[in-house]
């Protein structure tokens, strides 16, 4: 199954005064390993684990992008901490997986 998306295709094109959370390092590599698992792993699980399983990587994986932009929008510490461990959390998921 050919994805649209190329994983070492860079979509993001911003300005130098323009800067968000994809001109992250750690939100690209995120992204990465997402693309990763949605065009290597994903399509190659056998028919019984694709629902379950399926489910659980596409999660833990989505979550790594999503918390680093959630708290990219955060001021506070404490706030933008709690999004780091949930990274984390998800990011150990995957290897367990």
């Amino acid at each position: 199954m050919e994805s649209e998306y190329d994983i070492d295709q860079e979509f993001w094109l911003v300005e130098e005064d323009d800067l968000d959370f994809t001109t992250l390092d750690a939100w690209k590599k995120a992204r990465k390993v997402k693309l990763f698992f949605y065009q290597k792993v994903l399509p190659k699980l056998p028919k019984e684990e694709k629902y379950q399983l399926g489910t659980q990587i596409r999660d833990a994986s989505v979550s790594g992008t999503a918390n680093i932009a959630e708290g990219y929008g955060r001021f506070h510490y404490q706030k933008v901490s709690s999004f780091i461990e949930f990274l984390v959390h998800h990011s150990m998921n995957l290897k367990i997986i």
